[in-house]
């Protein structure tokens, strides 16, 4: 029986638990660990396909090469920001924070269009 510690919800819980525990036991041959592995990736695989069935789930179609140029200006003006920041001290000037905040806005337009697609 599963200790009050282990929680086994899924079927994959299940097998890993038993495999586990015959490993600790000194029980679990080449063979059966291989089949408990093929098992424990089957019902993963079952698993997430009913999960995407169920809320009806969809990729995520190809970002576009402009989604890919402004993904990257996106990380290069992170990065400035979070030097920016760094830079700053404890206490900033009025000026710096006018920068800092103009960072930010760059950076959420930036997202913006990345994720909601407008210019």
């Amino acid at each position: 029986m599963a200790s009050s510690t282990t929680q086994i919800r899924t079927r994959v819980d299940l097998l890993s638990h038993i495999k586990q525990r015959l490993s600790d036991e000194g029980e679990l041959s080449e063979g059966a660990k291989t089949i408990l592995d093929e098992y424990i990736a089957k019902e993963e695989k079952y698993a997430d396909a009913k999960l995407r069935t169920i809320q009806n789930w969809k990729p995520l179609p190809a970002r576009s090469p402009q989604q890919l140029q402004t993904l990257e200006l996106t990380t290069k003006k992170q990065a400035e920001y979070k030097k920016y920041c760094e830079e700053l001290g404890p206490h900033p000037t009025l000026d710096q924070m006018n920068k800092k905040k103009e960072l930010h806005d760059e950076i959420r337009k930036l997202m913006h269009q990345i994720f909601i697609g407008e210019s």
